[in-house]
């Protein structure tokens, strides 16, 4: 009973601040699609994109291992193992965080061409968002594993945005708003966020963690970190795998047009992010526990079906129009069809529940880990073949079409080894 009491706790606080992130969110988008043209927008969204893949070995990629392990280590009480992972932790992602940002910079300085549209003159500057990203998924994953879910997200949902749209603001009316200055008040709003982040981690850890002595046991860390680290990774390069080929294969422009859709269809998923970090711990604590288990996995799918259903077809019905009071006329003939593809295949997984979740959370990650290679290599390959000649429309139904793949695989492997199913129905 007080294990629910908290799981609900945590969605109420949780939702609140996702319901706040959702607009500050968007109108950033909005400020700088309107300030910037389609081109420069482009050229911000993919060198930011870049940024976050270049943190994603020593940062998100260890989110959910670093989430299950301290879960844990503060269930069991185990306070010097609690501060030994904690310190091999930050060694570990903070240093190599910073080689990340050092060879990254050298090679960008190398390559720049000095003028503001020149991408590799951009990760000069961008590349500040490496260690900064590192250390903000760091903070959140250890404040989720302990169940602060609120002090987890606040910054990245809150505090960030609502910074970064002032920053914005500022800029625009000193200067010209182009992606070098959008770059700085990104920079300068995630610095915001990483410090605010890392008081509440210190106010919120446990006072026995401080005064334990380390200890040091890194055994078979590798081999359970593996699937974790490869599985976000998947996760996060799939979120990415747009503006890439369209970056490779497209134009700036279209880099703008598809991820002006993708900000929209993320509306779509926005009650399963939500159930998704508030379940993560309380799917731990129930492994083994197949009643408990089923019970999450049944309540949380209809759940958020239920909340996304409307959204997804407000979204589908009227794209066009969406997109043209938000963004401008200027996006509409090329992200209103892409919104349509990506909001219907998101509703289409949805109904499959969360399932790599609760594969993940229940150890069996390396199962999740097969599916979302699989889905990964479907839309990277259909992406790349329709980009040339459907450009973001067809980078959108490659990408869609292989999130379902995956998801129709990962709902096999869930059913086979827990032994129910996790759809709506």
């Amino acid at each position: 009973m007080k294990s629910t009491s908290g799981l609900v706790k945590s969605l109420i606080s949780v939702g609140g601040l996702k319901l706040i992130s959702l607009p500050l969110t968007m109108l950033v988008s909005i400020a700088l699609a309107r300030v910037m043209t389609p081109e420069d927008y482009g050229n911000y969204l993919f060198v930011v994109a870049i940024s976050t893949l270049l943190s994603l070995p020593f940062g998100a990629g260890l989110g959910q291992f670093i989430t299950r392990e301290i879960a844990a280590l503060n269930r069991s009480q185990d306070w010097e193992g609690f501060k030994g992972f904690f310190v091999l932790l930050k060694k570990w992602c903070y240093g190599g965080g910073f080689l990340i940002a050092v060879a990254t910079l050298f090679l960008s300085c190398f390559l720049a061409s000095w003028e503001v549209s020149d991408r590799w003159t951009l990760m000069t500057v961008a590349v500040l968002l490496v260690p900064i990203s590192v250390f903000n998924a760091i903070r959140a994953s250890v404040l989720r594993g302990l169940k602060f879910v609120f002090y987890s997200q606040v910054c990245d949902l809150f505090i960030r945005p609502f910074f970064q749209i002032i920053i914005v603001f500022i800029l625009w009316y000193f200067f010209k708003v182009d992606p070098l200055v959008a770059i700085i008040a990104y920079i300068i709003s995630m610095a915001v966020a990483s410090i605010c982040g890392g008081v509440f981690l210190m106010k919120k850890m446990p006072v026995d963690v401080g005064n334990a002595r380390p200890s040091y046991s890194s055994e078979g860390w590798v081999l359970r970190l593996l699937p974790f680290y490869i599985l976000v990774t998947i996760e996060h390069f799939n979120g990415q795998l747009g503006s890439l080929v369209l970056g490779w294969l497209g134009s700036p422009e279209d880099i703008a047009m598809l991820q002006v859709a993708a900000a929209w269809a993320m509306i779509v998923i926005l009650p399963r992010s939500l159930f998704s970090v508030v379940l993560a711990p309380y799917i731990s604590e129930a492994k083994g526990d197949k009643e408990r288990t089923k019970y999450l996995a049944k309540k949380s799918a209809r759940a958020i079906f239920l909340f996304s259903a409307p959204l997804a077809l407000v979204l589908i019905v009227f794209s066009g129009q969406i997109i043209g009071f938000t963004h401008g006329q200027e996006y509409v003939a090329g992200a209103s069809l892409p919104l349509l593809i990506l909001a219907l295949g998101q509703l289409i997984n949805l109904a499959f529940g969360s399932v790599g979740l609760f594969l993940v959370m229940s150890g069996n990650e390396r199962d999740a880990l097969i599916s979302q290679s699989l889905g990964l290599s479907m839309a990277f390959l259909l992406s790349v073949i329709l980009a040339e000649g459907y450009g973001p429309s067809g980078v959108a139904f490659g990408i869609a079409l292989g999130r379902t793949a995956w998801t129709i695989l990962m709902s096999y492997q869930f059913s086979r080894k827990l032994g129910f199913r996790s759809t709506i129905i």
